[in-house]
C-alpha cells in the first residue's frame, strides 16, 4: 500500500509542488500544470488526502491540462489511482473479512468510498475473452 512518504518523493521526483489550501466544498484537490502544482483541500481526513494525493499525481505524470469527470483522461486517471492504492490481495483479503461493503472494505483498506468503487469497476472486472 502506498503511504504519503512514497508519494511525496514521486512529486519531487516528477517536479511537482504539493500545496494544502482552503478549497470548495465540492473539490478535494487539483493539479495545475503550467505552475506544475498539486493542491489539496488543507480539510481533507488522511484517506482523503492520500487519495486525492495519488489521483492528482497520475495527472502530473501525463501532464493533463484540463479533463472533466467523463473524459478518457479522468478515467485512466481513476483507473491507475485505484491500481496503485489497492492490491488484488488486500482487496481480497479485506472482502472475506468485511464482504462487500463498500464503506466497511474502505476503512480496512484506507482509502475513499470512491477508490473502491474504480477498482471494483476497472480491475476486478474479468476482461471477456
Amino acid at each position: 500500500m502506498l503511504r504519503f512518504d512514497s508519494l511525496y518523493d514521486d512529486a519531487a521526483r516528477l517536479g511537482v509542488r504539493v500545496e494544502e489550501r482552503r478549497l470548495s466544498d465540492s473539490v478535494c484537490g487539483y493539479y495545475y500544470d503550467a505552475c506544475r502544482l498539486i493542491v489539496l483541500d488543507e480539510h481533507l481526513a488522511d484517506h482523503q488526502r492520500l487519495c486525492t494525493l495519488c489521483h492528482e499525481l497520475v495527472h502530473a505524470e501525463y501532464r493533463d491540462v484540463a479533463c472533466g469527470f467523463d473524459s478518457r483522461f479522468e478515467t485512466r486517471t481513476r483507473r491507475i489511482t485505484a491500481s496503485r492504492l489497492i492490491s488484488d490481495v488486500d482487496y481480497k483479503l479485506a472482502e472475506s473479512m468485511y464482504g462487500t461493503d463498500v464503506w466497511l472494505l474502505s476503512e480496512a483498506l484506507g482509502v475513499t468510498c470512491d477508490v473502491i468503487q474504480d477498482y471494483r469497476s476497472f480491475l476486478s472486472t474479468p476482461v471477456p475473452v
